[in-house]
């Protein structure tokens, strides 16, 4: 079939295809065939239905359908690979003129795909950029190295019972209620209230000088106080809300943390309290590097996608738009535990406005994988069976190490299953060329 192409922009195209009757004709029958595969007639068996039966039985207008459909994708898939284009959506604008034996196929369409992305000189671009520090300075503090060690001694922490008021670093069990005269809703009251609620005086978990209030307070004493809840508060009826509190204190426990010495570093698995040390300063200097590294790979990025001129697909970006904002929903309700509605009503948004409010950075996100892809091909950058069959070798020891017998056995047959899988080699293969092409940008800077 023959084609034509209209330039609407650099990443939309206008095409038409033709194709005559005689290229139109086998499609009725590859329609009749694949609608008869599932055709029940009496006396005949499915699949088996004579040919002239069978077309009597579906209608001409169901394998003109069919056919039509057929046609259609064929011809696009022919029409895509003639032109050397990678599509980024289904195409849209779809018109279809004519589809018949007689007079052939004239349809058209408009589709988004991959622009061409010239780069001239993609090193010159970035040749002045340097890191801030070099990776091998940075280093752990002995503050972070201590709040570390702080943080692992809560997890063996114990308590017992305290007569007296609590102190910071206490634990409190408390129940939160609202004074009578307090003029909330009914509504506003219920966010409020809390029955059984623990924290440790000091934490600052709670609003800003709510735990100050319970400082020197006992088990079984009521401490009522007012106090306003932050204007950014993520529950938005109660943002810089005054509340009359009243808060009743159930248990007071003194928490007694571990004594810091080879005992308490044996409990984490290291020999001594100072190969603790050690190892808790290269993990946090390793992620220290880890970020910086990756800082600086985002500068060299920007630096190389602000030297290049060419447009984002729309398409491309309202799928990255709808991937941002399904990533940070996920953060927002697993790791910040706040219901995604309730923090829509803190910030007074809504989910169509807050995917919109990425629309800069998923262009973004868009042009630097568009300008990398560009880079990969260009510098001949792909991965090689040899590579894939390492890294799997390499899975299948990290996750059999701590295993034996048939569970090892079991294991590495789901990871030999898993690296035949097609779609998880190709996803795989992306990820390694990517890493491979940002090594290749980075190196090329020093």
């Amino acid at each position: 079939m023959k084609s034509t192409t209209t330039k609407l922009s650099d990443s939309k195209i206008k095409f038409e295809i033709t194709g005559t009757g005689q290229e139109i004709a086998p499609f009725f029958d590859r329609a009749a065939e694949k609608l008869s595969e599932t055709l029940s007639i009496k006396g005949f068996r499915p699949g088996k239905v004579p040919t002239k039966v069978a077309r009597e039985a579906i209608g001409e207008h169901a394998i003109e359908h069919e056919a039509q459909e057929l046609a259609i994708q064929d011809s696009y898939y022919e029409f895509v690979q003639k032109e050397d284009i990678t599509p980024v959506a289904p195409p849209t604008d779809i018109k279809i003129s004519t589809f018949s034996t007689v007079d052939g196929l004239i349809w058209e369409g408009i589709v988004e795909i991959i622009p061409a992305i010239t780069i001239t000189d993609w090193k010159k671009a970035i040749a002045d950029k340097k890191p801030a520090i070099a990776l091998d300075e940075i280093k752990a503090t002995e503050d972070e190295v201590a709040q570390t060690l702080s943080e692992l001694s809560r997890n063996l922490a114990t308590s017992e019972e305290k007569d007296g008021p609590g102190e910071k670093g206490d634990w409190m069990k408390i129940d939160i209620d609202v004074a009578e005269h307090a003029q909330l809703t009914e509504d506003q009251k219920t966010k409020v209230r809390a029955t059984g609620i623990g924290l440790v005086l000091g934490d600052s978990r709670f609003i800003p000088g709510f735990e100050d209030h319970l400082m020197g307070v006992k088990a079984g004493e009521k401490k009522t106080f007012d106090l306003t809840f932050p204007s950014d508060y993520f529950v938005n009826d109660l943002a810089a809300l005054a509340v009359p509190f009243v808060v009743t204190v159930q248990e007071v426990k003194k928490v007694i943390l571990p004594e810091l010495d080879d005992e308490f570093a044996q409990k984490y698995g290291a020999p001594t309290l100072d190969e603790m040390k050690k190892q808790i300063e290269d993990n946090a200097s390793t992620h220290k590097r880890q970020e910086a590294q990756e800082a600086f790979e985002n500068e060299l990025l920007e630096a190389l996608i602000e030297s290049i001129t060419f447009e984002a697909p729309k398409a491309l970006v309202e799928q990255e738009k709808d991937m941002i904002t399904s990533r940070f929903r996920r953060n927002v309700e697993e790791k910040q535990r706040i219901p995604f509605n309730d923090y829509l009503q803190a910030i007074k948004s809504d989910e169509v406005q807050l995917r919109e409010s990425f629309a800069s950075q998923a262009e973004k996100n868009v042009r630097i994988g568009l300008v990398l892809g560009q880079i990969t091909r260009e510098e001949n950058i792909d991965v090689t069976d040899n590579e894939i069959d390492e890294m799997m070798m390499a899975d299948i020891m990290q996750q059999t190490l701590a295993n034996r017998g048939e569970k090892v056995e079991e294991m590495e047959r789901e990871i030999r299953a898993r690296y035949k899988n097609e779609d998880f080699v190709a996803s795989l293969k992306n990820s390694i060329r990517a890493r491979k092409t940002m090594d290749l940008i980075v190196n090329s800077t020093k």
